[in-house]
């Protein structure tokens, strides 16, 4: 029952990695490679802006339905979470150009940057609405809201592709990208403001700030690393190879990703319930549950490994074109740096789920992010394969997190999980 609800946890994202799935060739093919690249690579450095409300907006959900009627407290929480949001937006703002105007003379990528930031800050409004409402209960109110956004952004997108000409066409991208990605963010206002909630009357709050940041700061931490992660990896694909090389890598990671995240979403769909099990004595349950979705990974990777030299080639050269298939050791080696990552966050929530474990699930995130890191600078001195150095920092990692997840489940051993991390580098070392 866990688990085909997990399953079914993922059928809502659908939509949207379809909606990117349209708009990559149509990018790649009307803008070309230069500006994808640099797109993919603002936005990946303007994620980052979504973990500072990750936090506040976890609070919200945990803390709102157990409030009941009193809704003076309730206003109280959400004007304190608005106020932090605004001053994070400006924090943002100011250190974000600031990057571009130390590190980077490029004038015109600075004003690209400051859209897409000020973009996604705005954007997180969308997430802390929807915190709201979540925490509410409109779940029905959520489906229409994204279904009509993501239906009105595709279209938007397509529409300035197809009609923009392609000289003028990245300053037009990235307005379009700032114009739709609002119209969600109206559509929640209309709807909250049309409750009878008084925020407007209510105070700020710090002990509510204070208690909803110590709630969250484990999840926060982890999160900010995993992203901190990815983000600059992308970043450093986009610098250091040229557009083509730089454009398969992307492609072919933002393919991977696709199963990545859906994965995820299906662990992080778990471990609500895996609290309660072990709130109520029941670390057995949990040890044997451990079991059956390890076996799963270790199906998944093993058919992964079996599947992806055959299809991989096809899918890309009908996605995007042969141009972007990417050589069998690269690929390899990012789908060895995804796996890795899967077994990481799945020993993570397992962990994090056990509160004296807490501790113990930490170690994987700056692992995670500063190993990584450490190996990708080495670049500046080393002239060895980037993707080498990210295979052996994921692998790295992900022998930390499972060594921390055999340490609480000694009765599942984790040789299952090892044996699946072992078969999944042996192939990305003898195929790649």
């Amino acid at each position: 029952m866990l688990i085909r609800n997990a399953i079914f946890t993922t059928v809502a994202p659908l939509f949207r990695i379809l909606v990117g799935l349209l708009l990559t060739p149509m990018i790649i093919n009307s803008a070309g490679e230069d500006i994808f690249t640099e797109w993919k690579a603002l936005l990946s450095l303007a994620s980052l802006t979504w973990i500072f409300q990750l936090g506040l907006n976890s609070y919200i959900n945990r803390k709102m339905p157990s409030l009941g009627e009193r809704a003076e407290i309730a206003n109280i929480i959400i004007k304190t979470c608005s106020v932090s949001y605004g001053f994070l937006a400006l924090l943002l703002m100011l250190f974000g150009g600031l990057y571009y105007i130390i590190f980077d003379s490029n004038q015109i990528k600075l004003s690209h940057y400051i859209i897409v930031l000020l973009t996604c800050v705005i954007f997180t409004r969308y997430s802390y609405q929807r915190a709201i409402l979540t925490s509410r209960q409109k779940y029905s109110t959520l489906a229409i809201v994204d279904l009509v956004s993501y239906i009105v952004y595709a279209l938007g997108l397509i529409i300035t592709l197809i009609a923009v000409d392609s000289s003028d066409l990245t300053l037009w991208l990235y307005l379009w990208f700032a114009v739709l990605k609002l119209l969600p963010v109206i559509l929640i206002r209309r709807i909250l403001n049309s409750s009878k909630a008084d925020v407007k009357n209510a105070s700020f709050s710090f002990s509510y700030l204070r208690e909803g940041i110590q709630y969250s700061s484990r999840v926060v931490l982890f999160t900010f690393s995993f992203s901190l992660c990815t983000s600059y990896v992308v970043v450093v694909f986009v610098n250091s190879f040229d557009s083509i090389r730089s454009t398969s890598i992307i492609v072919t990671h933002q393919l991977i990703s696709i199963v990545v995240m859906l994965s995820m979403l299906m662990l992080a769909s778990i471990k609500p319930q895996l609290s309660k099990m072990y709130s109520s004595n029941s670390n057995d349950q949990i040890s044997k549950l451990a079991l059956r979705i390890t076996l799963i990974l270790i199906s998944f990777i093993f058919i992964s490994n079996v599947l992806s030299p055959v299809l991989y080639p096809y899918i890309i050269k009908l996605w995007i074109g042969p141009q972007y298939v990417l050589d069998m050791k690269s690929f390899y080696h990012l789908l060895s740096f995804s796996f890795n990552l899967i077994l990481i966050y799945f020993c993570y929530t397992f962990l994090s789920s056990i509160s004296k474990h807490n501790s113990l699930s930490l170690l994987s995130a700056p692992g995670c992010a500063f190993i990584a890191l450490g190996y990708e600078i080495s670049l500046v001195t080393f002239d060895i394969d980037i993707l080498m150095h990210l295979y052996i920092s994921s692998a790295i990692f992900a022998a930390i997190a499972l060594y921390c997840f055999n340490t609480v489940f000694k009765k599942v051993k984790a040789l299952m999980l090892i044996l699946a991390f072992t078969i999944t580098n042996l192939f990305s070392i003898l195929l790649g």
